[in-house]
């Protein structure tokens, strides 16, 4: 500093990128990372500066903390989840990580992050980074899987109808497992969450079989009954070849009249 006997020699120091080397009151430069900067010495009397170019050369750039997407999840056993960790800064030197479970027999977790729920209970994930041993948690809670149920155990069909039954629980897919007597009844999975039976017998019990991708099996037992016969009550007489026929279904428990036109010469019958 010029004059020598200048009577206020404060200089303030300054850095122009201080994330790549920052300078304290001194003069002392710290470097940060790889990069260049300019630090830049002012006098407080006068404001004359002088200014030094930095490059900071890619050297070890250690780890500052890593996070992950998810801090709680919640499992059905059987059921994996993907974690994903953020080694910061982006740019560390060393971002290795490694994984490990508090409890394996509740939640395993593998080198990828992916997380397998074993059995109900709890356990906490933590990932940890090689260098700096930075960590961070995720408290994963394992639920029972709901049993493989079929809305309904037992049903009755009359010959020629079809009931479809909801599946619920166990893990899907779903598929009727072999050996159905196709002549008395039917039976396929339908939207991938039911199971739609045909009758195809006039009496006699068959049990359908709904089976999961874990081989755990839900049954459902099917009473087969005859189809009901038609009887008519009335014919009208308003014309001289079609007449309005009406007749009744013969299940009086679910009676429905319907109207029909019947031809008496040609003894057929139309709706």
């Amino acid at each position: 500093m010029s004059p020598e006997n200048a009577t206020d020699k404060t200089v303030i120091w300054t850095s122009t990128k201080p994330a790549v080397a920052t300078v304290d009151e001194n003069g002392k430069v710290i470097t940060v990372k790889a990069g260049t900067t300019t630090i830049r010495a002012t006098t407080k009397d006068g404001e004359k500066f002088a200014t030094c170019q930095i490059i900071v050369s890619g050297g070890a750039i250690a780890v500052t903390g890593v996070k992950l997407d998810k801090t709680t999840a919640e499992l059905e056993e059987g059921k994996s989840v993907e974690l994903k960790a953020t080694v910061a800064p982006e740019n560390a030197t060393d971002n290795a990580i490694t994984w490990k479970s508090t409890d394996e027999k509740v939640a395993t977790v593998d080198a990828n992050g992916k997380v397998t729920a074993v059995k109900a209970g709890k356990a906490t994930i933590t990932v940890i980074t090689k260098d700096g041993a930075k960590k961070a948690t995720c408290e994963v809670t394992v639920k029972e899987k709901e049993p493989l149920k079929a809305a309904k155990a037992t049903t009755t069909l009359k010959n020629g109808t079809k009931e479809v039954i909801a599946i619920t629980g166990g893990t899907a897919p779903y598929t009727i497992k072999t050996g159905l007597d196709d002549t008395k009844a039917t039976a396929i999975i339908k939207d991938d969450k039911n199971v739609e039976i045909t009758a195809k017998a006039d009496s006699g019990e068959v049990v359908v079989t709904v089976v999961d991708a874990d081989n755990a099996e839900a049954t459902i037992t099917v009473t087969l009954e005859a189809a009901p016969e038609i009887t008519f009550d009335k014919m009208s007489t308003n014309t001289p070849e079609w007449g309005e026929l009406i007749f009744i279904n013969g299940d009086t428990d679910n009676a429905k009249r319907t109207k029909f036109h019947w031809n008496r010469k040609y003894r057929g019958y139309r709706p």
